[in-house]
């Protein structure tokens, strides 16, 4: 099984210079747990904001979530894999680089994102059957 046949398409994304306010109310609406960050400028990196980012960054810091900027929290550069890479490569990136969700790249752009959670699906569902 490869990254293609697991990726959650249709990609959420918001601008760097969103406040954290606009993440939450976008990660709430959507019900997703992270946002890509789009480049702003040509040399600037993809970035991505987890709720856990803003937990830890924001909530717990006791941070005005209205005053903070997306770009003040997220993390860059993503790590990304090709539509074709395994789910046990991938399986093994996650565990040495501790990261729960890589963007799925063909031709210099996002075309997905694999979760670990797409991963535990898919296998659970393998073995089902």
């Amino acid at each position: 099984m490869k990254a293609k046949d697991i990726m959650t398409t249709g990609v959420i994304s918001i601008d760097r210079d969103a406040s954290v306010e606009d993440a939450m109310k976008k990660m709430f609406e959507r019900r997703v747990t992270s946002l890509i960050i789009k480049k702003k400028k040509k040399n600037d990196n993809v970035g991505i904001v987890t709720r856990k980012d803003i937990i830890n960054a924001v909530i717990a810091e006791n941070k005005d979530p209205e005053k903070m900027k997306v770009e003040d929290i997220m993390s860059e550069p993503l790590l990304s894999v090709s539509p074709d890479f395994s789910i046990e490569n991938l399986s093994r990136l996650m565990a040495k680089t501790n990261l729960r969700r890589f963007p799925v790249v063909e031709d210099d752009k996002i075309i997905g994102v694999v979760s670990n959670s797409d991963i535990i699906r898919a296998v659970t569902i393998e073995y089902m059957e």
